[in-house]
C-alpha cells in the first residue's frame, strides 16, 4: 500500500469516528464502562482529537500526491 493511499484510509476512518463522537453528543446519548459512566467531555475531546488526525491525514495524503513532500 502507498503512503497516500494509507493517508486517504486513515483520514476516512478518523472522519468516521469524529462522527460517531459528534452523534453521540448530538443524540445525548451515554456511554457506560463497567461502573464509570464516561463524561461527554471525553466525546468532545475525542471528535475534536479525530477531526484534527482525519484534516492531518488528508493533508498530507494531498501534499504527497502532488510531488511536494
Amino acid at each position: 500500500m502507498k503512503a497516500v493511499n494509507y493517508c486517504v484510509v486513515s483520514g476516512i476512518f478518523f472522519a468516521l469516528v469524529c462522527l460517531l463522537h459528534l452523534a453521540r453528543i448530538a443524540g445525548d446519548y451515554s456511554v457506560q464502562v463497567d461502573e464509570y459512566a464516561v463524561p461527554m467531555a471525553a466525546s468532545w475531546i475525542a471528535a475534536i482529537a479525530t477531526a484534527l488526525l482525519a484534516f492531518w491525514a488528508f493533508h498530507i495524503a494531498r501534499t504527497s500526491g502532488d510531488g511536494h513532500g
